[in-house]
Protein backbone atom coordinates (compact mmCIF):
# COMPACT_ATOMS: atom_id res chain seq x y z
CA UNK A 1 0.00 0.00 0.00
CA UNK A 2 1.51 3.01 -1.21
CA UNK A 3 1.29 6.29 1.64
CA UNK A 4 -1.20 9.23 0.69
CA UNK A 5 0.51 12.49 0.34
CA UNK A 6 -1.09 15.40 2.20
CA UNK A 7 -1.34 16.78 -1.22
CA UNK A 8 -2.90 14.15 -2.83
CA UNK A 9 -5.38 13.69 0.01
CA UNK A 10 -6.47 16.75 -0.29
CA UNK A 11 -7.58 16.65 -3.70
CA UNK A 12 -9.14 13.27 -3.01
CA UNK A 13 -13.20 13.68 -3.20
CA UNK A 14 -15.52 13.28 0.22
CA UNK A 15 -16.67 9.72 -1.69
CA UNK A 16 -13.52 8.17 -0.99
CA UNK A 17 -13.54 8.35 2.69
CA UNK A 18 -15.08 6.01 4.77
CA UNK A 19 -15.51 9.03 7.36
CA UNK A 20 -15.89 11.96 4.70
CA UNK A 21 -16.20 14.75 7.61
CA UNK A 22 -13.37 13.77 9.20
CA UNK A 23 -11.56 13.27 5.84
CA UNK A 24 -10.61 9.95 7.72
CA UNK A 25 -9.92 6.29 6.29
CA UNK A 26 -9.54 6.68 2.91
CA UNK A 27 -10.40 3.79 0.44
CA UNK A 28 -9.46 4.71 -2.86
CA UNK A 29 -7.77 0.84 -3.57
CA UNK A 30 -8.20 -2.47 -2.17
CA UNK A 31 -5.21 -1.83 -0.02
CA UNK A 32 -6.47 0.97 1.34
CA UNK A 33 -9.67 -0.82 2.23
CA UNK A 34 -7.53 -3.88 3.96
CA UNK A 35 -5.79 -1.16 5.94
CA UNK A 36 -8.78 0.60 6.77
CA UNK A 37 -10.24 -2.86 8.45
CA UNK A 38 -6.76 -3.62 10.57
CA UNK A 39 -7.06 0.04 11.47
CA UNK A 40 -11.25 -0.13 13.02
CA UNK A 41 -10.48 0.38 16.13
CA UNK A 42 -8.96 4.03 15.52
CA UNK A 43 -12.76 5.50 14.64
CA UNK A 44 -14.88 7.24 17.25
CA UNK A 45 -17.73 5.59 16.96
CA UNK A 46 -19.53 2.73 16.16
CA UNK A 47 -21.26 4.58 13.01
CA UNK A 48 -18.06 5.47 11.90
CA UNK A 49 -16.94 1.73 12.18
CA UNK A 50 -19.98 0.28 10.29
CA UNK A 51 -19.45 3.03 7.63
CA UNK A 52 -15.64 1.61 7.43
CA UNK A 53 -16.65 -1.88 7.19
CA UNK A 54 -19.21 -1.24 4.17
CA UNK A 55 -16.96 0.83 2.42
CA UNK A 56 -14.16 -1.17 2.57
CA UNK A 57 -16.08 -4.35 2.32
CA UNK A 58 -17.85 -2.68 -1.12
CA UNK A 59 -14.19 -2.18 -2.18
CA UNK A 60 -13.05 -5.41 -1.73
CA UNK A 61 -15.71 -6.85 -3.51
CA UNK A 62 -15.24 -5.06 -6.22
CA UNK A 63 -13.24 -6.12 -9.45
CA UNK A 64 -11.64 -3.20 -9.64
CA UNK A 65 -8.12 -2.60 -8.40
Amino acid sequence: MAKISDKSRGKMSLHTFAVPSRRAFPIPDKAHARAALRLIGYAHSNYEKANIRRKANAMLASKSK
